[in-house]
Protein backbone atom coordinates (compact mmCIF):
# COMPACT_ATOMS: atom_id res chain seq x y z
CA UNK A 1 0.00 0.00 0.00
CA UNK A 2 2.80 2.41 0.96
CA UNK A 3 4.72 1.61 -2.20
CA UNK A 4 1.56 2.23 -4.25
CA UNK A 5 1.04 5.65 -2.61
CA UNK A 6 4.68 6.58 -3.21
CA UNK A 7 4.32 5.78 -6.92
CA UNK A 8 1.20 7.93 -7.12
CA UNK A 9 2.91 10.83 -5.33
CA UNK A 10 5.95 10.55 -7.61
CA UNK A 11 3.69 10.52 -10.65
CA UNK A 12 1.85 13.65 -9.46
CA UNK A 13 5.22 15.33 -8.87
CA UNK A 14 6.34 14.48 -12.39
CA UNK A 15 3.10 15.85 -13.82
CA UNK A 16 3.61 19.07 -11.86
CA UNK A 17 7.09 19.51 -13.30
CA UNK A 18 5.73 18.80 -16.78
CA UNK A 19 3.05 21.49 -16.52
CA UNK A 20 5.55 23.96 -15.02
CA UNK A 21 7.67 23.55 -18.13
CA UNK A 22 4.64 24.20 -20.31
CA UNK A 23 4.46 27.62 -18.64
CA UNK A 24 8.11 28.16 -19.60
CA UNK A 25 7.17 27.46 -23.23
CA UNK A 26 4.20 29.84 -23.10
CA UNK A 27 6.34 32.51 -21.44
CA UNK A 28 9.01 32.16 -24.10
CA UNK A 29 6.48 32.55 -26.93
CA UNK A 30 4.92 35.60 -25.27
CA UNK A 31 8.34 37.19 -24.78
CA UNK A 32 9.27 36.40 -28.38
CA UNK A 33 6.16 37.92 -29.94
CA UNK A 34 5.59 40.94 -27.69
CA UNK A 35 9.21 42.12 -27.75
CA UNK A 36 9.36 41.53 -31.52
CA UNK A 37 6.32 43.77 -32.08
CA UNK A 38 7.62 46.39 -29.65
CA UNK A 39 10.91 46.67 -31.52
CA UNK A 40 9.05 47.20 -34.78
CA UNK A 41 7.39 50.23 -33.20
CA UNK A 42 10.57 51.41 -31.47
CA UNK A 43 12.76 51.18 -34.60
CA UNK A 44 10.34 51.82 -37.51
CA UNK A 45 13.03 52.32 -40.18
CA UNK A 46 15.99 50.25 -41.30
CA UNK A 47 18.68 49.64 -43.89
CA UNK A 48 18.24 47.52 -47.00
CA UNK A 49 20.38 44.39 -47.45
CA UNK A 50 18.94 43.31 -50.80
CA UNK A 51 21.46 41.76 -53.24
CA UNK A 52 21.26 40.46 -56.82
CA UNK A 53 20.53 36.99 -55.43
CA UNK A 54 17.25 38.22 -54.00
CA UNK A 55 16.15 39.46 -57.41
CA UNK A 56 16.73 35.96 -58.81
CA UNK A 57 14.33 34.36 -56.30
CA UNK A 58 10.73 34.42 -57.55
CA UNK A 59 7.82 35.42 -55.36
CA UNK A 60 6.04 32.11 -54.66
CA UNK A 61 2.96 32.47 -52.39
CA UNK A 62 2.54 28.69 -52.13
CA UNK A 63 5.49 28.60 -49.70
CA UNK A 64 3.37 30.39 -47.11
CA UNK A 65 2.14 26.92 -46.12
CA UNK A 66 5.63 26.13 -44.85
CA UNK A 67 6.14 29.61 -43.38
CA UNK A 68 3.25 29.16 -40.93
CA UNK A 69 4.76 25.89 -39.62
CA UNK A 70 7.36 28.02 -37.82
CA UNK A 71 5.76 28.19 -34.36
CA UNK A 72 4.72 24.52 -34.14
CA UNK A 73 8.19 23.46 -35.32
CA UNK A 74 10.22 25.54 -32.85
CA UNK A 75 8.20 24.36 -29.84
CA UNK A 76 8.24 20.70 -30.91
CA UNK A 77 11.67 19.89 -29.38
CA UNK A 78 10.60 21.61 -26.16
CA UNK A 79 7.50 19.44 -25.85
CA UNK A 80 9.38 16.27 -26.79
CA UNK A 81 11.99 17.08 -24.11
CA UNK A 82 9.47 18.19 -21.50
CA UNK A 83 10.29 15.22 -19.22
CA UNK A 84 14.07 15.61 -19.70
CA UNK A 85 15.03 18.53 -17.49
CA UNK A 86 18.57 19.03 -18.82
CA UNK A 87 17.68 18.75 -22.51
CA UNK A 88 14.56 20.88 -22.08
CA UNK A 89 16.38 23.81 -20.49
CA UNK A 90 19.35 23.55 -22.84
CA UNK A 91 16.99 23.78 -25.81
CA UNK A 92 15.09 26.64 -24.21
CA UNK A 93 18.38 28.35 -23.30
CA UNK A 94 19.60 28.12 -26.90
CA UNK A 95 16.34 29.64 -28.16
CA UNK A 96 16.45 32.44 -25.60
CA UNK A 97 20.05 33.17 -26.56
CA UNK A 98 18.98 33.44 -30.22
CA UNK A 99 16.01 35.63 -29.38
CA UNK A 100 17.86 38.07 -27.12
CA UNK A 101 20.86 38.28 -29.50
CA UNK A 102 18.51 39.04 -32.40
CA UNK A 103 16.61 41.68 -30.45
CA UNK A 104 19.85 43.43 -29.56
CA UNK A 105 20.81 43.39 -33.23
CA UNK A 106 17.47 44.90 -34.21
CA UNK A 107 18.09 47.70 -31.72
CA UNK A 108 21.50 48.67 -33.09
CA UNK A 109 21.15 47.56 -36.72
CA UNK A 110 17.54 47.63 -37.87
CA UNK A 111 16.92 46.41 -41.42
CA UNK A 112 13.98 46.54 -43.79
CA UNK A 113 12.99 45.44 -47.29
CA UNK A 114 10.59 46.23 -50.11
CA UNK A 115 7.80 43.71 -50.52
CA UNK A 116 6.00 42.95 -53.78
CA UNK A 117 2.46 44.15 -54.45
CA UNK A 118 0.06 41.25 -54.13
CA UNK A 119 -2.82 40.62 -56.49
CA UNK A 120 -5.07 38.31 -54.49
CA UNK A 121 -6.26 35.43 -56.67
CA UNK A 122 -6.12 32.43 -54.30
CA UNK A 123 -5.87 31.39 -50.67
CA UNK A 124 -2.05 31.51 -50.71
CA UNK A 125 -2.13 35.16 -51.77
CA UNK A 126 -4.59 35.88 -48.96
CA UNK A 127 -2.35 34.24 -46.38
CA UNK A 128 0.72 36.18 -47.54
CA UNK A 129 -1.27 39.42 -47.54
CA UNK A 130 -2.43 38.71 -43.99
CA UNK A 131 1.17 38.13 -42.88
CA UNK A 132 2.26 41.38 -44.55
CA UNK A 133 -0.45 43.29 -42.68
CA UNK A 134 0.37 41.73 -39.30
CA UNK A 135 4.17 41.78 -39.64
CA UNK A 136 5.95 44.92 -40.83
CA UNK A 137 9.08 44.49 -43.01
CA UNK A 138 11.38 45.11 -40.05
CA UNK A 139 13.46 43.01 -37.58
CA UNK A 140 14.95 41.03 -40.43
CA UNK A 141 18.70 40.55 -39.81
CA UNK A 142 19.23 37.88 -38.58
CA UNK A 143 16.01 36.05 -39.37
CA UNK A 144 14.37 34.62 -36.25
CA UNK A 145 12.38 32.30 -38.49
CA UNK A 146 15.64 30.81 -39.75
CA UNK A 147 17.73 30.87 -36.56
CA UNK A 148 15.08 29.31 -34.29
CA UNK A 149 14.15 26.76 -36.96
CA UNK A 150 17.83 25.79 -37.31
CA UNK A 151 18.24 25.35 -33.56
CA UNK A 152 14.96 23.41 -33.35
CA UNK A 153 16.08 21.04 -36.10
CA UNK A 154 19.41 20.35 -34.38
CA UNK A 155 17.61 19.71 -31.08
CA UNK A 156 15.14 17.36 -32.81
CA UNK A 157 18.01 15.56 -34.51
CA UNK A 158 19.54 14.91 -31.10
CA UNK A 159 16.25 13.45 -29.88
CA UNK A 160 15.72 11.09 -32.82
CA UNK A 161 18.43 10.75 -35.47
CA UNK A 162 16.38 8.19 -37.40
CA UNK A 163 13.83 10.88 -38.24
CA UNK A 164 16.42 13.60 -38.87
CA UNK A 165 15.81 13.63 -42.63
CA UNK A 166 12.11 14.19 -41.99
CA UNK A 167 12.86 17.07 -39.62
CA UNK A 168 15.43 18.46 -42.06
CA UNK A 169 12.90 18.58 -44.91
CA UNK A 170 10.49 20.58 -42.76
CA UNK A 171 13.24 22.91 -41.52
CA UNK A 172 14.53 23.59 -45.03
CA UNK A 173 11.00 24.25 -46.27
CA UNK A 174 10.45 26.82 -43.50
CA UNK A 175 13.81 28.46 -44.19
CA UNK A 176 13.24 28.63 -47.96
CA UNK A 177 9.74 30.03 -47.43
CA UNK A 178 11.19 33.18 -45.86
CA UNK A 179 12.75 34.24 -49.16
CA UNK A 180 10.07 32.81 -51.48
CA UNK A 181 7.29 34.86 -49.88
CA UNK A 182 9.66 37.85 -49.63
CA UNK A 183 9.70 38.13 -45.86
CA UNK A 184 13.51 38.04 -45.78
CA UNK A 185 16.54 38.44 -47.99
CA UNK A 186 19.44 36.03 -48.46
CA UNK A 187 21.65 37.87 -45.95
CA UNK A 188 19.01 37.40 -43.23
CA UNK A 189 18.89 33.67 -43.93
CA UNK A 190 22.67 33.19 -43.83
CA UNK A 191 22.97 35.14 -40.57
CA UNK A 192 20.06 33.21 -39.08
CA UNK A 193 21.57 29.82 -39.89
CA UNK A 194 24.91 30.86 -38.38
CA UNK A 195 23.26 32.15 -35.20
CA UNK A 196 21.05 29.06 -34.86
CA UNK A 197 23.95 26.66 -35.31
CA UNK A 198 26.23 28.61 -32.97
CA UNK A 199 23.63 28.77 -30.21
CA UNK A 200 23.05 25.02 -30.41
CA UNK A 201 26.78 24.31 -30.16
CA UNK A 202 27.04 26.75 -27.27
CA UNK A 203 24.36 25.06 -25.19
CA UNK A 204 24.91 21.44 -26.18
CA UNK A 205 28.70 21.15 -26.51
CA UNK A 206 30.56 19.24 -23.78
CA UNK A 207 33.12 22.02 -23.53
CA UNK A 208 30.52 24.65 -22.73
CA UNK A 209 28.68 22.48 -20.24
CA UNK A 210 31.64 21.00 -18.40
CA UNK A 211 34.24 23.77 -18.53
CA UNK A 212 32.10 26.87 -18.17
CA UNK A 213 28.72 26.04 -16.68
CA UNK A 214 30.15 24.14 -13.70
CA UNK A 215 31.50 27.46 -12.43
CA UNK A 216 27.95 28.75 -12.03
CA UNK A 217 25.83 26.67 -9.68
CA UNK A 218 22.57 28.01 -11.14
CA UNK A 219 23.27 26.27 -14.45
CA UNK A 220 24.37 22.89 -13.05
CA UNK A 221 20.97 21.30 -13.73
CA UNK A 222 21.83 21.54 -17.44
CA UNK A 223 24.72 19.11 -17.02
CA UNK A 224 23.76 15.43 -17.25
CA UNK A 225 24.89 13.56 -14.15
CA UNK A 226 26.82 10.35 -14.87
CA UNK A 227 25.09 7.15 -13.86
CA UNK A 228 26.72 5.08 -11.16
CA UNK A 229 27.91 1.66 -12.21
CA UNK A 230 25.94 -1.21 -10.71
CA UNK A 231 27.82 -3.28 -8.19
CA UNK A 232 28.04 -7.00 -8.93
Amino acid sequence: MIAFLRKKIDRIGQMGKKYNRIFFIIGFLLFLKTTYLFLQQFRPEGRMLITFLDHLIPFTPFFVLFYVLYYPFIVLPLFLNIRQKGHFFRTLGAMLFITISSFLMYLVFQTSMIRPDIVITNVFDKLVHFIYVMDKPLNLFPSLHVSLTTAAFLALRKIDQKKSWYFLSIALSIILSTVFIKQHVVADVVAGMILGGASYLLFFSDFFLKKIMRKFSFFRFLIPTPRKAKQA
